[in-house]
């Protein structure tokens, strides 16, 4: 029940999906000349109640106090379910819960983030992972760092600040894949350029992450790590210090940061990850914008499972991704 605009967005949603606990069968336009596809007007919603068989209500959208109260009047009359969709979390990013103030309820919105025993829980899992996987790619590291030593002059290891959680900076470690003192300025302009327009500029693969192909600043052995991820092996030191996770949102750079729209602040809700789930769900088919809304879709919706699949997925996705020409 509510603006057919409004009802079909909620038709369509994960709520009433199909194999649900719920099966809609049509809704009643809030307008006076209701859609062609409404079950009818809103003045025939009791009507329409009786004869459709209906055994929950969904208010979407906004209605006039009088009709509101009509709406819920006659759905409770009918002994139907009474619900709500709350337009909090998509218009605003934050989440609703009921509060009372002196016998009066009020509506607090929050922004979504992890509870208290969520965090201690998804951080002891972080120093277990990150100690495991440093110990057990140790020798795999020291090779590797063997390997950038004799092939390019300069540090083994690459220090690049990056925005963390609630905006903070710090400063993520890498394998050294390019050119000691290499110039950033033409990713940096080229990556502002995808970012605005939300396709991958010509030249650039990967639109999620935006990388150069035929980078000249690469060195050789800096193109197979960067081709096997094994570049962001350091960043589990990151982690065991506690600027990252195992799993969390992209770490932006400053000039990307600086290009977020107000909505994809959200992502800073929660530590960045040294894998997401944009990362596992197509990487090289998504834009920019894509990116983002998975990003924000793991800080809404995070679990321990979600981590562990997300975990699970990882490897099969960079031995494919590696396997891919450069």
């Amino acid at each position: 029940m509510g603006p057919a605009e409004e009802c079909r967005a909620a038709i369509e949603s994960r709520c009433f999906a199909a194999g649900g606990e719920y099966r809609p069968i049509g809704f009643v336009d809030a307008h006076v000349s209701p859609a062609y596809d409404a079950l009818g007007q809103i003045d025939d919603f009791p009507t329409v109640l009786q004869e459709s068989g209906a055994e929950a209500v969904v208010v979407c959208g906004y209605l006039p106090d009088v009709r509101f109260r009509e709406v819920v009047d006659a759905a409770l009359t009918a002994e139907c379910q009474l619900l709500s969709i709350p337009r909090a979390i998509e218009i605003a990013g934050v989440q609703p819960n009921l509060v009372w103030q002196q016998e009066q309820p009020l509506i607090a919105l929050t922004a979504p983030t992890l509870k208290g025993w969520q965090l201690a829980l998804k951080r002891l899992v972080d120093i277990g992972g990150a100690l495991t996987g440093l110990l057990v790619a140790l020798p795999l590291m020291l090779f590797i760092g063997i390997a950038i030593k004799l092939t390019s002059p300069g540090p083994l290891l690459f220090h690049q600040e990056r925005v963390g959680r609630g905006g903070r900076r710090f400063r993520m470690i890498k394998f050294r894949t390019m050119r000691n003192g290499a110039d950033d300025q033409y990713h940096k302009a080229r990556a502002a350029a995808f970012i605005r327009m939300g396709t991958a500029p010509e030249g650039s693969r990967e639109a999620g992450t935006f990388k150069i192909v035929n980078d000249p600043r690469v060195t050789g052995v800096g193109a197979v790590l960067r081709k096997c991820s094994l570049d962001e092996l350091p960043q589990l030191w990151n982690v065991l210090c506690g600027d990252m996770s195992l799993v969390g949102p992209r770490p932006q750079l400053p000039y990307e940061f600086e290009l977020y729209d107000q909505w994809q602040y959200e992502r800073l809700n929660i530590k960045p990850g040294i894998t997401g789930l944009w990362q596992v769900s197509g990487r090289n088919l998504l834009n920019h914008q894509r990116m983002c809304q998975l990003d924000i879709a793991y800080v809404r919706e995070w679990s321990l499972l979600l981590d562990l699949k997300i975990l699970a997925k990882t490897v099969p996705v960079v031995l494919s991704n590696s396997g891919r020409s450069s």
